[in-house]
């Protein structure tokens, strides 16, 4: 299935509970123009779900419910300008989710209860933007976590009550003007590291860290690990 360069115009772009069979779906430079786009409660099959360089121009951009069955899910350099984007309980496949260089303008962002499947999750170099940014209750799975280089300027990002696996999480060079906030969050064994990282400030409370951890930051005004119980080194020089 190909909607490759296409330009959606109208009222409204809609694919809430679509079901896409087991081959590759292309949204390749697909330009969304329409005030709501939803994808809801769609399903993508087994194969790529490839939406490189797509871009947003909607006022909302929901992915609510979606699965991902197996296969590739790639939003890489995809623009979503300042549309408010939803991946709420979104349910992502064992395949690589990649979002890597893509840029956020001014809405808010959320993965609430989102679940990645064991692949690697890559927001590297992604500009966030300056809207909240919300992890909260996701499962990451035991892959790779990679934030490393990317830029937040919001006020508030949220990983409260966040569930990470095996995987290794990497913030490194990360800049930020937000607060971040882990508290009650779920670690895994998989290492952790904000080495040369800018933030406003990094919360733990009521954590289990029982991984490496390496808070070797840049610039943080702020670590807050009360009611945490280490397991494990933090390095913090």
């Amino acid at each position: 299935v190909d909607f490759s360069l296409v330009d959606f115009v109208g009222a409204e772009t809609n694919f809430q509970e679509a079901v896409f069979g087991d081959c590759p779906i292309s949204f390749y430079h697909a330009i969304f123009k329409t005030p709501n786009t939803f994808f809801n409660n769609a399903i993508f099959g087994a194969g790529l779900a490839n939406f490189q360089f797509s871009e947003y121009h909607s006022k909302v951009l929901s992915f609510d419910n979606v699965t991902f069955l197996m296969g590739d899910v790639l939003f890489v350099n995809a623009q979503f300008a300042d549309s408010r984007v939803s991946f709420k309980s979104a349910n992502f496949g064992q395949g690589k989710v990649d979002f890597h260089y893509s840029k956020f303008g001014k809405g808010n962002i959320t993965f609430d209860k989102a679940t990645f499947g064991g692949g690697e999750v890559s927001f590297k170099r992604v500009d966030f933007g300056s809207g909240k940014v919300d992890f909260k209750r996701a499962n990451f799975g035991d892959g790779l976590i990679d934030f490393s280089e990317s830029e937040f300027n919001g006020t508030k990002v949220i990983f409260r009550s966040t569930q990470f696996g095996q995987g290794k999480i990497v913030f490194d060079q990360m800049i930020a003007t937000s607060d971040f906030t882990f508290d009650n969050a779920e670690f895994g064994v998989g290492s952790l590291s904000f080495f040369q990282a800018k933030a406003k400030s990094l919360s733990f409370q009521f954590c289990e860290l029982n991984n490496h951890i390496d808070l070797r930051v840049t610039e943080v005004s702020f670590i807050d690990i009360s009611n945490t119980i280490v397991r494990d080194i933090i390095d913090l020089m």
